[in-house]
């Protein structure tokens, strides 16, 4: 009689529930981009953000950038932004939201001296 041979299996362990696992970053050619202008809109099935640059003037605004991401995804965006806001403002202060006036030049447009 001839034994047979099982295949040999390796299970992992499953985390447990709520324990994050840890992901390995490829940040290979990543490109990095500013935003002083965002939008969110949303359908049934996914949220869309733009982001942008406002014009000096406020006028405009140039999309450069569109994410899409399903509505599960956008709450855990959401989630971890208020966290990371959260852990800022204890460390740095509140964040002003007072929308702020561009610097107007003097009456004239003359210049001061300086």
């Amino acid at each position: 009689m001839s034994e047979e041979k099982k295949p040999e299996t390796t299970e992992q362990p499953q985390p447990a529930e709520g324990a994050q696992q840890r992901l390995q970053l490829d940040e290979t050619g990543v490109t990095t981009s500013y935003a002083n202008f965002f939008l969110v809109t949303a359908g049934p099935e996914e949220v869309m953000l733009l982001f942008g640059i406002r014009s000096g003037d406020g006028t405009r605004a140039k999309i450069e950038e569109r994410l899409v991401v399903s509505p599960s995804n956008a709450k855990r965006i959401l989630l971890a932004l208020s966290q990371t806001l959260k852990r800022y403002e204890d460390a740095f202060g509140t964040i002003d939201l007072t929308p702020k006036t561009p610097a107007q030049p003097p009456a004239g447009g003359e210049q001061s001296p300086g």
